[in-house]
């Protein structure tokens, strides 16, 4: 037999691997020569003394997709469609679904969540938890994340599709245009009740929700920013996944400490324990919703965690949070991810403002409870930019329920841009400087630092401050007295800034906070910034409660006028009226958060007691040797004095002796400021 294999040329015998190669090696190509393809170095490369590459041959290495496959992969897709446009058309699980508003009474356009049904990418379940069968995409906590990369995998671009990213611009129109639409749906709720009427409002009557809705946009919202208001409303009226039971009883229950309504469903409770009925309902319904991560739902964590503190229950609402702050590193909130076709941008908006909103709380309760904080600058990448500026020049006017009675003692208050996004971003600068003090001076590794490093933090801490005030837009500014009052969230952050000042200078006046103290010279420098400090929030408070009055303050507000007053008791002399002055007005503002908002919390009223007794020295102004709970604060506007033979400048009526019951008479002796609130 004849070998034929010796006549074939060496091109044609070339291994299997050769074969998958090019006949063309690589320095030929690249010097555009021809090649003789020898192996295992060609002609040229042998007889210039270099190596030589032969590359693959992409051409025969390739894997050709068969027919049966890609129908297989189609049917895959149709049927994964269809599960997609179920599930968008279907209430949240665990919830039952309400009827569905008639088209003929609901003259509105498509919704976001409708549009996300038609069109997004069928790889990508825009609310985690929605189905039990499909991936859900929790950011870098989750096997489905992509550790490379800050971006989850449902926002990247598969093999060489482009994702199509949406510029900034493009989605700020859209999301302003479409907060401006549900607006306007809004005022279907109202004056349509037959629209109202087919909302599940979880047993509360419909026009009792409506209150406490328009409540709390009115006022707390707008202190977080955490309740996204076009996408919540949204889901409200069609049934959509930005809202659940859980957040409405949350909501509820926050905005029930502003009211004044009274009715039938609150039964006989307390005016300020009306709203635990809220909290007793959010208590059934969190197992049903703990296991089921969702944005509605970790939005309705934070909400109920913010309103808990006054009420007393702080252990609860400290619980709460750590929950909240672990679900908004689950759902991927943390993390910076660009809106696409593929991903929804009210979605985005949603989980960027759930973050900074988590952020803002966890340094405040931190403060007022005397925590270590839990959310560091380091967890996230997320931008401090929100592209919805709908809320930023929308007129604020105060609340006004239209079935209740109207104070017409109460000043007429002019409407003045909400200024809400900006105020918010400032606010989040300075929660970022009260996180640095409260890891430098308040952890339990401060007393470990060094003196010279204690005193470096806080010149820094100092300059950062000034930066913040220097660095305040012209609109935020405040000058009391000067300018006319602004809305109560816009004087928040005026409030933050000096208490941040009082708890900066503070901790090295306080004894035993540090090893070290400082010289007579820096001292007295201290205690002047702590004094100017309190006087300015004297003027602000004072401002607040001429405008709108403390009865309903936002207890941050509180927790600067407690502040404030230990200053003002343990760095002046009590012979200067001014400063006793001072004194009597912040006594009468905390007597009136007692009375509202503040209720629940006893700690600050044990202090305040102690602190009193030490005003021996002010006879003149007060009865220091007479029963406290028969010390005097100041009446509502327009009654009579009660005590006409004092001449403070301000109207009196009695303490309300209940307030002090149980407390020992001993002083206090610490000078506790981080974390009054925490007993």
């Amino acid at each position: 037999m004849v070998d034929i294999t010796s006549r074939v040329s060496p091109r044609l015998s070339r291994t299997p691997e050769s074969a998958a190669s090019c006949r063309t090696c690589r320095n030929c190509r690249r010097r555009k020569v021809k090649c003789n393809g020898q192996q295992p170095k060609c002609g040229t490369c042998q007889s210039r003394g270099i190596d030589c590459v032969y590359p693959r041959d992409a051409r025969r290495t390739v894997v050709r997709a068969k027919q049966a496959d890609v129908r297989s992969l189609q049917s895959k897709i149709e049927s994964l469609q269809g599960r997609l446009e179920a599930l968008t058309q279907s209430p949240s699980v665990g919830e039952s679904q309400a009827p569905l508003l008639p088209s003929r009474t609901v003259p509105v356009t498509p919704s976001p969540s409708e549009i996300r049904g038609r069109n997004i990418d069928k790889a990508h379940s825009p609310e985690p938890g929605l189905g039990d069968d499909g991936p859900q995409v929790y950011g870098a906590t989750s096997l489905l994340h992509d550790q490379s990369s800050d971006t989850p995998l449902a926002n990247q671009k598969i093999g060489d599709v482009e994702t199509g990213l949406l510029s900034d611009e493009t989605i700020k129109d859209k999301l302003i245009s479409n907060a401006a639409i549900r607006r306007q749906e809004e005022l279907s709720l109202s004056s349509t009740p037959s629209i109202a009427a087919n909302i599940d409002f979880d047993g509360v009557p419909m026009d009792l929700a409506m209150h406490l809705l328009d409540l709390h946009w009115n006022r707390q919202h707008l202190s977080y920013l955490l309740t996204y208001r076009p996408a919540i409303m949204d889901s409200l009226i069609r049934n959509g996944p930005y809202v659940n039971k859980l957040l409405l009883n949350a909501i509820f229950l926050q905005s029930s400490m502003y009211s004044d309504r009274v009715s039938p469903f609150f039964g006989h409770q307390q005016s300020n324990a009306k709203g635990l009925i809220f909290y007793d309902r959010f208590k059934a319904l969190l197992p049903n919703y703990i296991d089921k991560p969702t944005i509605a739902t970790v939005v309705a964590l934070l909400t109920a965690a913010a309103c808990l503190i006054p009420y007393g229950y702080q252990s609860a609402g400290w619980a709460l949070s750590g929950i909240g702050y672990q679900m908004v590193i689950d759902l991927g909130c943390h993390l910076d991810s660009p809106a696409s076709s593929k991903a929804n941008s009210i979605e985005q908006e949603m989980k960027k403002r759930v973050y900074w909103a988590a952020f803002v709380g966890d340094k405040l309760q931190s403060l007022f409870l005397g925590r270590p904080i839990a959310m560091h600058a380091t967890t996230g990448n997320v931008t401090q930019v929100y592209l919805d500026t709908f809320e930023e020049m929308e007129e604020w006017t105060p609340y006004i329920d239209p079935v209740a009675y109207v104070d017409t003692r109460i000043p007429v208050y002019r409407g003045r841009p909400s200024r809400a996004i900006s105020t918010f971003q400032a606010f989040v600068q300075l929660c970022e400087i009260a996180g640095h003090i409260i890891e430098s001076f308040y952890s339990v590794s401060s007393r470990a630092k060094s003196e010279s490093t204690l005193l470096q933090i806080k010149h820094d801490v100092t300059m950062q401050l000034t930066i913040w005030w220097e660095k305040l837009p012209s609109w935020l500014r405040f000058d009391p007295g000067v300018d006319s009052t602004p809305p109560p969230h816009q004087i928040t952050p005026h409030a933050l800034y000096w208490t941040l000042v009082i708890l900066t200078e503070q901790a090295f006046l306080s004894r035993g906070c540090f090893d070290f103290i400082l010289s007579p010279d820096s001292a007295e420098v201290s205690r002047q910034r702590c004094i100017q400090a309190a006087l300015s929030i004297w003027k602000l408070v004072e401002a607040y409660k001429q405008a709108f009055t403390l009865r309903r303050a936002q207890y941050g507000i509180s927790y600067a006028t407690y502040c404030a007053v230990q200053v003002m008791l343990q760095h002046t002399h009590h012979d200067n009226h001014e400063y006793v002055g001072c004194i009597r007005f912040f006594w009468s503002a905390l007597w009136e958060y007692q009375r509202g908002c503040c209720y629940g919390l006893t700690r600050p009223l044990k202090l305040l007691r102690s602190l009193m007794r030490r005003l021996e020295s002010v006879p003149d102004y007060v009865e220091a040797d007479g029963p406290v709970g028969n010390w005097p604060a100041p009446a509502e506007a327009g009654q009579p004095p009660l005590n006409p033979e004092v001449n403070l400048g301000f109207e009196l009526e009695p303490w309300d002796v209940s307030l002090l019951s149980g407390i020992p008479d001993e002083l206090l002796v610490d000078d506790t400021i981080f974390g009054i609130f925490g007993g």
